[in-house]
């Protein structure tokens, strides 16, 4: 269940493109002003100084799905829930 959201970009935010997100190792600190477009979604994001630090020690490139799509994909992995019929143990 996906919903439009009105999304607003900061003025003098400059919006990426996942085709043209650099390598990890060529990323600069200017990639902290600049949001992603998401894959998925068209949503834009942004990475924190944290992120990114995280994501230079571990040489992880850049994500390219909003963080939100990201949990709604990791749920999606989960087993669905389902309940058994049996009898109350008291009985």
């Amino acid at each position: 269940m996906e919903t439009e959201y009105a999304v607003t970009v900061p003025d003098g935010t400059t919006l990426l493109d996942t085709d043209t997100l650099p390598r990890i190792k060529d990323v600069t600190d200017e990639i902290l002003k600049q949001a992603i477009i998401c894959e998925v979604s068209k949503r834009p994001f942004r990475i924190i100084k944290s992120e990114l630090e995280y994501y230079r020690k571990n040489d992880i490139d850049l994500p390219r799905r909003h963080p939100g799509q990201r949990h709604y994909d990791r749920m999606a992995l989960r087993n669905p829930r389902k309940l058994f019929n049996r009898k109350c143990d008291k009985c």
